[in-house]
């Protein structure tokens, strides 16, 4: 029997390659390279980043992952990764931990003390919260003990969380168990701040509400500020709920989880270090802004990002 030829799919990527900044468009890239992932061909999947202008690490974090999900799936998948001609966007690329994924060459790396690459966890890691805690005060002198803990909290917070929105049982014929609860963290060292980035890469917030609770529009105003809720938004917010802290899940094993995210919203709007929060789950996207931190913005997107991302900064000086 003669073994089907490969087929070869080039996949231009947004020249704005970008979750946070580029949000449609990223997604429905995303949605695109799924659509070949799950064809019945066989198939060899070419990431083409030659022609990328401005690239940030969730769209790489969510790349990777969507490898290492369609190849613990299919043994007759095959990724590659067309580099960019930017240098600057290529030395970005060299820099975040790409290679160690999808490449093989040996390209060198340059300025890796400003990043803490890539990493990845199935479940709650305190030692990588500790290790993500000492590059953050290895960057900045001027945090003090409160601060560290606080953010060492928000990063477990996080990793809770990545295992509360992970598939149930009866998805596992699609997402094999051994990727369950998926997370990638990254930090940036860049100027007077350091950048956050955590992704995980579950059913995503919306999706995990089994049972939904619908605050009162009063409620959301005293907490968000009316002046920039949609009308038809607020009660079905399910990122407000969980930043509230006021959901039930239907996952009643954990008492230590399934409260939601309030602890990330509280240390973002009571500390002054934590800048620009934003937060995607499914078709939903909230951008808070640090010059009133009890407002927030809210987009409903066409497209459903599968999983949850997590962006915020830590103010030097």
């Amino acid at each position: 029997m003669i073994e089907p030829l490969e087929k070869n799919i080039n996949c231009k990527v947004p020249v704005i390659f970008s979750l946070k900044n580029n949000t449609e468009e990223t997604i429905k890239y995303f949605a695109d390279v799924k659509a070949h992932c799950i064809s019945k061909e066989k198939v060899i999947i070419n990431f083409d980043l030659y022609d990328l202008k401005t690239v940030t690490i969730d769209a790489i974090m969510y790349m990777i992952a969507m490898t290492l999900q369609a190849s613990a799936i299919r043994s007759d998948i095959t990724f590659r990764v067309c580099k960019p001609r930017n240098k600057k966007m290529r030395s970005f690329i060299n820099n975040c931990g790409l290679k160690k994924f999808l490449e093989k060459d040996n390209e060198p790396c340059d300025n890796q003390n400003d990043y803490y690459v890539i990493k990845i966890g199935v479940q709650t890691d305190t030692d990588i919260a500790e290790e993500i805690s000492n590059f953050t005060k290895s960057k900045n002198d001027n945090l003090d003990v409160k601060q560290m803990s606080m953010l060492y909290k928000m990063l477990i917070e996080m990793m809770n969380n990545s295992l509360e929105h992970a598939y149930d049982i009866k998805e596992l014929g699609i997402i094999k168990s051994k990727l369950v609860g998926l997370w990638f963290v990254f930090i940036e060292n860049s100027g007077d701040r350091l950048k956050f980035t955590f992704l995980d890469t579950g059913i995503g917030i919306p999706n995990s509400l089994f049972m939904k609770k619908e605050g009162s529009y009063e409620d959301l105003e005293i907490m968000f500020g009316k002046r920039n809720l949609k009308q038809e938004d607020p009660k079905r917010s399910y990122i407000v709920q969980a930043l509230s802290g006021n959901v039930k899940r239907a996952n009643s094993l954990n008492s230590n989880r399934g409260q939601g995210l309030p602890e990330i919203y509280g240390y973002y709007k009571n500390e002054e270090i934590f800048s620009n929060l934003c937060i995607i789950s499914g078709n939903e996207k909230c951008r808070f802004y640090d010059s009133d931190k009890s407002r927030a913005v809210f987009d409903k997107l066409d497209y459903e990002l599968h999983g949850t991302l997590y962006y915020w900064e830590v103010k030097k000086g």
